[in-house]
């Protein structure tokens, strides 16, 4: 055993003696400074921007294993759909547990966006203001949506498009006040929805366009004059 151990030593010192005398100098000084180089170097840390390219967006998002697709572009000028009226179409489908057509959820949401509808003037010019679905939403503020009645019928004609209903936004005059709201069309086998009890309709040769105006009765039918049609495919 003793014999094995000293023949190992001097294998290993015989190597070492080759090395050196086979290795140039110069060569052995180079690689001991490349290893003090290597020595002196700090670790590097990797940065997100260095391993994930900041213009590649993932298609699809996972949560808590439920798989979330992003919201598709957004569509439209004014009577929008995807982008952020996607968003808050179903945000509000879950929020609200809005269960059963898009009829009953377009119902729910209409008046969710009643509740948290904060009136605001246009400023003085000669034309209304209209914003678009979009610039509705991201003015949103601790959960109000700012505007006139021309914002809410477009944003509420936005939501009803989005989960799958025709819409559109009239305008109408009673005297010399104006006055917008939003409708949908109802789907034939929508007639006996009872979320539909005390709504609004007006019928023409498409079918029965159901009122989402923040009035009712009176209040929504007397703006009967110079009636203006504007839905946007």
């Amino acid at each position: 055993m003793i014999k094995i151990k000293q023949i190992l030593v001097w294998s290993v010192f015989l190597i070492a003696i080759c090395f050196t005398s086979c290795t140039p100098k110069s060569k052995l000084l180079t690689i001991a400074r490349q290893r003090q180089k290597d020595a002196n170097t700090p670790a590097v840390i990797p940065k997100p921007e260095r391993t994930i390219s900041k213009n590649t967006s993932p298609k699809v998002i996972r949560k808590s294993g439920v798989k979330l697709t992003p919201p598709s572009p957004i569509e439209g000028k004014l009577i929008q759909t995807g982008g952020s009226v996607e968003v808050l179409a179903s945000e509000l489908a879950i929020d609200l547990n809005i269960q059963g057509s898009n009829v009953s959820q377009i119902m729910a949401i209409h008046k969710y966006i009643i509740r948290n509808w904060h009136y605001i003037h246009d400023p003085k010019k000669s034309k209304d203001t209209w914003r678009s679905a979009e610039t509705t939403i991201a003015l949103r503020h601790k959960g109000k949506f700012p505007g006139d009645c021309d914002d809410f019928a477009i944003l509420m004609a936005s939501l009803a498009k989005q989960i799958g209903l025709r819409s559109r936004m009239v305008g109408g005059y009673s005297g010399s006040q104006g006055h917008a709201f939003a409708e949908f069309l109802l789907p034939e086998n929508e007639k006996r929805n009872p979320n539909l009890r005390n709504c609004d309709y007006r019928t023409d040769n498409d079918g029965v366009w159901v009122s989402m105006d923040w009035f009712t009765g009176q209040d929504h039918n007397k703006y009967i004059r110079d009636i203006r049609i504007i839905e946007e495919e």
